[in-house]
């Protein structure tokens, strides 16, 4: 019996537009877990590095305020977005050790009402499936033996930096395989897991962009990869749609974390919103033996 895990949720911005199959199917899965998620409704984009560079005092207060409205609940957040997960482990890292860090983001806070006192602690879905809900139990819940390869990509910014993320060894981590074992899918590791996928520079050098995403779909087919799994809807977006813009083939599928155990615990389609990615999993879908309706 798996103690009722409740958390203050932050989709982030990416999570609620581009990638809003992410939202969905995390919502999904968590209720069919059941993992309570309070969306935190009025949160504001956590500025990723671009705030940070231009203006660490605001970048700091931006994620000042989500941290208070989680505190407010007495709830720890959760975030399904990596970018999201480093830049407010990072403010919050800040705040906590340092009280002029502190008292800069609640002078700022105060002229909104708020105020945050550094007492929330921020986790990735991935961390909520491996370490809080805990793999046996999700063993438990597998209702479909999938059957497939599946390439775990981390990307770069939910291992690093180490100091801040906590999150797993930043050059050979397992949390993610760990989880897909438990699934009773196969894991196709590749050297290309951690690469970054470029997905900042997409409106700077396209090119080196395009690069470094075939160097990891180059990396998930020598592995003979059935999909790739991501983390972050950055990194899913880019090699998801990416593939069509190159004209990569074969074309892989890449699921999101959340839409590989909603397929593994037995979830529809429609609940995953798997008709929302690019590259359709129709391989995975018929390995599933997924009727229409389910």
């Amino acid at each position: 019996m798996v103690e009722k895990l409740r958390y203050a949720y932050f989709p982030g911005c990416s999570s609620k537009s581009s990638s809003i199959e992410y939202h969905i199917s995390t919502k999904n899965v968590a209720e069919a877990l059941g993992i309570e998620l309070i969306e935190l409704v009025e949160a504001n984009c956590c500025g990723t590095h671009a705030i940070e560079d231009y203006n660490e005092k605001v970048w700091l207060s931006l994620n000042a305020r989500n941290l208070s409205l989680a505190e407010k609940l007495g709830l720890d957040m959760v975030t399904i977005c990596s970018s999201c997960f480093l830049n407010t482990k990072k403010a919050n890292k800040m705040i906590r050790e340092s009280s002029e860090a502190k008292e800069e983001a609640n002078e700022i806070l105060s002229k909104v009402g708020k105020a945050y006192n550094g007492k929330v602690e921020v986790k990735h879905i991935l961390e909520v499936f491996v370490k809080d809900y805990g793999l046996s139990n999700l063993r438990e819940k597998v209702k479909r033996e999938l059957e497939i390869r599946v390439a775990p990509y981390y990307g770069c910014q939910i291992l690093r930096p180490p100091e801040i993320t906590n999150f797993d060894n930043p050059e050979h981590p397992e949390t993610f395989e760990k989880l897909i074992e438990a699934l009773n899918c196969e894991v196709a590791s590749f050297p290309e897991k951690i690469d970054c996928c470029g997905a900042p520079l997409t409106l700077i050098d396209q090119k080196l962009h395009h690069e470094m995403v075939k160097k990891i779909l180059n990396g998930a087919k020598k592995v003979k990869a059935d999909c790739i799994a991501t983390l972050c809807p950055l990194c899913h977006y880019a090699l998801d749609s990416n593939q069509l813009v190159l004209n990569f083939e074969p074309k892989i599928p890449v699921l999101h974390v959340t839409q590989l155990v909603g397929l593994a615990i037995g979830l529809s389609k429609e609940k995953l919103a798997l008709e929302k990615n690019l590259v359709q999993p129709t391989s995975i879908i018929l390995s599933t033996s997924l009727n229409p309706g389910e």
